[in-house]
């Protein structure tokens, strides 16, 4: 990367730096957990299971949550508060995000391809829900 710990307190301030619109932040909130209750519905009518019933104690569930919850939200810091400013260092925004969405895409391959995310099984709406998301979370990060 090649910046340094400069870039590094850069990118710190960043990431707690509320800036722009509320209702942007509050659609990406609201609309990430909306798009993947939709998702597990159209995997439902499509006759696959979306949620698998529960197996594991509340001790396991809890911590998975609690993994869950946490690891997208702080890889999409990395995706979209690091990557995305650097290939926009380069690029406009629609091309950075066409980029970034690309690597994310080979990135997340063994996790779709492997049924262990709730997109596994939607080849038809993938594609328009993480375009969706893209473009969110791109809008959030560029303000």
């Amino acid at each position: 990367m090649g910046h340094g710990w400069r870039r590094v307190r850069a990118y710190a301030r960043r990431i707690v730096k509320v800036k722009g619109h509320w209702g942007w932040y509050l659609a990406v909130l609201l609309g990430i957990p909306a798009l993947n209750g939709l998702a597990a519905v159209w995997m439902e009518l499509m006759g696959q299971d979306a949620i698998a019933p529960p197996t594991l104690s509340l001790d396991a569930w809890l911590t998975a949550a609690l993994l869950r919850g946490t690891e997208g939200p702080v890889e999409e810091i990395g995706w979209r508060g690091f990557a995305l400013p650097m290939l926009q260092q380069q690029y406009s925004g629609f091309r950075a995000s066409i980029i970034l969405g690309f690597l994310w895409a080979l990135w997340h391959v063994p996790v779709i391809v492997l049924g262990r995310s709730v997109g596994g099984g939607l080849a038809g709406a993938l594609p328009a829900v993480l375009l969706l998301f893209f473009a969110c979370t791109t809008a959030v990060f560029r303000l």
